[in-house]
């Protein structure tokens, strides 16, 4: 391919200079049709040396790489996706917490793929020291902010 490029250049340089050497009339005329009649038989006869079984090859390949990088991609994107809702929801649990008094020292939400086609928080375990009131008020607003039911968020005092 590159013998084709190199070919179709020289042919352009050579042609140029001919034609900015010649003076106008009918002689400038046939000599650039020459030169487009040989520039199209150059890559004509290029195109026809190109071997269409490495092409195809090459193209399945390109394929089939396209296609595992495309599952790769959706892969981390999906895993991301899963650990950016996990983490946000322990920062809106933390703070909760904060703002009613609790020491929590760590959150751990797990997250699941839904039905409706997105990650959702299904389970938490919280750990630190809490009054029952906070811990009551805390559980309801990851019941009904968050979707988590009581019987999934796991409650540790440390």
């Amino acid at each position: 391919m590159t013998e084709l490029v190199e070919r179709l250049c020289v042919l352009s340089v050579v042609f140029g200079l001919a034609l900015s050497l010649m003076p106008e009339g009918g002689v400038k005329k046939l000599t650039s049709a020459v030169a487009a009649a040989a520039l199209l038989l150059c890559l004509l006869d290029g195109v026809n040396a190109v071997d269409t079984g490495d092409l195809l090859m090459d193209a399945a390949r390109y394929r089939e790489l396209s296609a595992s990088l495309t599952a790769d991609a959706d892969a981390l994107r999906s895993r991301l996706d899963r650990r950016v809702i996990e983490q946000e929801c322990e920062t809106y649990i933390e703070d909760k917490a904060a703002a009613l008094g609790a020491r929590v020292l760590s959150v751990r939400v797990t997250a699941v793929w839904s039905a409706e086609g997105c990650w959702l928080p299904e389970a938490v375990s919280v750990s630190g020291r809490w009054s029952e009131a906070a811990r009551a008020r805390l559980s309801g607003l990851m019941e009904t902010e968050l979707g988590i039911p009581a019987e999934r968020q796991e409650w540790a005092i440390a």
